[in-house]
């Protein structure tokens, strides 16, 4: 089988798929998007929704049943960095033990919401 995340392999799938006489139908899987699949002469053949660029790109079914959401290498790193950036911003948000009081840290580092409130903290400790 030949690697599918190359061009050279999106070609042959995009031929085969379009030149398919047999069946198709519209599969769901859950968490992935919906595709549309071909049976042709050869094997099966899904036409999947890139999660990342919104793109069409083709798989054999088989891949597309293990849960690939993405059309190549590039979009897979993509979308993970956007999910680690948006990791690390909901991590800003915090409650400071001190007062209660919600805010957004500036650093990954930042306890209190203000000087005050740290060194509130501290003169209690230090009794």
């Amino acid at each position: 089988m030949y690697d599918f995340y190359t061009p050279e392999g999106q070609r042959k799938l995009k031929k085969e798929f379009d030149e398919s006489t047999g069946s198709a139908w519209i599969e769901n899987r859950d968490g992935l998007m919906p595709a549309l699949v071909h049976r042709s002469r050869y094997s099966t053949i899904a036409q999947v929704l890139c999660m990342h660029c919104h793109r069409f790109f083709y798989s054999p079914v088989e891949s597309y049943h293990k849960g690939i959401r993405y059309c190549s290498y590039r979009c897979r790193n993509d979308a993970s960095i956007v999910r680690q950036k948006q990791a690390r911003e909901l991590e800003r948000y915090k409650t400071c033990p001190c007062c209660g009081r919600h805010f957004k840290a500036v650093r990954r580092d930042t306890v209190f919401c203000s000087h005050a409130c740290k060194q509130r903290n501290y003169r209690r400790k230090k009794e």
